[in-house]
């Protein structure tokens, strides 16, 4: 079981900003790029809902699933740093659930006075956190903060009505926060800047260790310019978010769930489209087995003319499925009403797409 030491709230809030900069950077991750079985066509612009079609219907899956997927992903290494395009949303999910589980703890935390602290960053540079008077109101600057090798955030977030609660059971924390954030991952880079409710709590065991911990995203919008190796390739824009996940340290392996709903325009698919949940995602996140993707679950994505795309997970990457079909299925119901055949993925083709 997970235990860390904590060195005071101070450094638990700035941490929990790194973890708040890394999701929001996440979300940008998965731009929908072109690929011979999910090249997007042209649309009015990126706010008008997106005509999906059995043309583009993986690349718009790709871009519905990476999302939520790699936002939570606890892979113990930055994979994907200096790799595709694809593989830089799990390092960034790798970082910050790593980053605020590491300063939860059985320690008393107690609210700081006013003041300024300077932090080095596991992998190099630092963060300042500075505390208002009536410790209501953090504001974190990152200078080059790295947590792996290959990745930094710079810049600011300020986060009020901040509420850290440590109980013998539970330990919690919540706030309003705002960005204006450069995350960087090798070659790609992320500018990112939005206002959201964040929250973060661990259930405690008797020795101190944690049985269950939830996460929440929830926010109105969030504007994120992806660029790679100095040019802009993705503008992105998430509106009316709403991400919920909770870890289950207590089964072996341990397990993620995730249900989650969104709005996500991009210039890259040259429209917009509308994702949630109907079936929560599962997936393996023990430090022992730990899969890139989910292995269960089933969300609906909506675009322009009550077209729904259907994508169904039946395994992860591990999983090997019968002759003739895939690791995940897309139906696409046309505006009649009910879904057409079935057509079957790996996540590699799914990733491939992204």
């Amino acid at each position: 079981m997970r235990k860390h030491g904590l060195k005071n709230w101070q450094i638990l809030l700035a941490r929990v900003g790194v973890f708040g900069a890394l999701a929001a950077g996440a979300l940008a991750g998965c731009g929908g790029g072109a690929s011979a079985s999910g090249t997007m066509p042209s649309a009015p612009g990126p706010n008008t809902a997106l005509a999906i079609t059995q043309g583009n219907a993986t690349a718009t899956a790709a871009e519905a699933i990476v999302t939520p997927a790699t936002l939570a992903d606890t892979a113990t290494t930055a994979a994907g740093v200096g790799a595709a395009p694809a593989a830089v949303p799990p390092a960034l999910g790798s970082i910050d659930r790593r980053t605020v589980q590491r300063w939860f703890s059985s320690q008393n935390v107690l609210p700081a006075v006013a003041g300024t602290v300077t932090i080095p960053c596991t992998a190099g540079g630092s963060f300042t956190a500075v505390t208002s008077a009536d410790a209501k109101t953090l504001t974190v600057t990152f200078a080059d903060c790295s947590e792996v090798a290959g990745t930094s955030v710079g810049g600011t977030q300020t986060y009020t009505n901040l509420t850290l609660t440590t109980q013998s059971s539970l330990e919690s924390i919540s706030a309003n926060i705002r960005d204006a954030l450069t995350i960087v991952v090798g070659t790609v880079s992320y500018a990112e800047t939005g206002d959201y409710a964040f929250s973060f709590s661990a259930n405690k065991t008797a020795n101190g260790g944690f049985s269950t911990e939830t996460f929440g995203l929830t926010g109105s919008s969030l504007a994120i310019s992806v660029s790679k190796s100095g040019t802009v390739s993705d503008s992105v824009t998430l509106t009316n978010f709403d991400f919920n996940f909770e870890e289950d340290l207590t089964v072996s392996p341990h397990q993620l769930y995730s249900s989650f709903n969104y709005t996500l325009a991009s210039s890259r698919l040259n429209g917009e489209i509308t994702v949630a949940t109907t079936q929560e995602f599962k997936q393996i996140v023990d430090p022992a087995e730990a899969r890139l993707y989910p292995y269960a679950g089933q969300l609906m994505i909506s675009g322009a003319n009550s077209v729904r795309l259907q994508v169904t997970l039946l395994g992860d990457e591990t999983f090997v499925p019968p002759a003739g079909e895939g690791q995940i299925e897309l139906e696409l119901d046309s505006g009649t009403g009910s879904f057409g055949p079935a057509v079957w993925l790996s996540w590699a083709t799914l990733s491939a797409a992204n």
